[in-house]
């Protein structure tokens, strides 16, 4: 089953605890965020902060509150993710903007129920991102680096 955590209004400052487990990771989370009867689908490495900014920023979605916000569990493919989704949703986006012609409750019943697979390859980028600064080090000072 794919996980989604509900927040509504009042509880946005909750999000912190979800942002504060994605420090310092190669982790991240997709999040839909309810404007009215719209749906704004994205990523975020940092889902608190970001969830900030579309707050301060509603008039770039006709001056619409923020309703609920769900977060996916941290994964590490959550670009894929995130696309995967506006491709499923493509025939519900409303032209020139961010925006889904999705219910809030309905986006939550669809995204349970895909088979999405969320991964967590975070030894294997820390490895290979290791391998790389390790090669460029030896490149730079002429020495070869395991």
């Amino acid at each position: 089953m794919n996980e989604l955590i509900i927040f509504n209004n009042p509880k946005f400052g909750e999000i912190r605890t979800v942002e504060s487990g994605l420090k310092d990771t190669y982790l991240g989370v997709v999040y839909a965020v309810e404007y009215g009867d719209k749906l704004k689908i994205g990523y975020s490495t940092k889902p608190y902060t970001r969830i900030m900014v579309l707050k301060r920023n509603a008039e770039k979605y006709g001056n619409m509150a923020l309703g609920r916000v769900c977060i996916s569990s941290p994964h590490t493919n959550y670009r894929e993710i995130e696309s995967f989704l506006h491709g499923r949703f493509a025939d519900l986006r409303i032209e020139g903007t961010e925006l889904f012609n999705i219910k809030f409750d309905d986006f939550v019943k669809i995204f349970r129920f895909e088979k999405i697979n969320f991964k967590d390859e975070t030894e294997s980028i820390r490895r290979r991102s290791q391998a790389f600064f390790n090669g460029l080090k030896g490149f730079i000072i002429g020495e070869k680096y395991e």
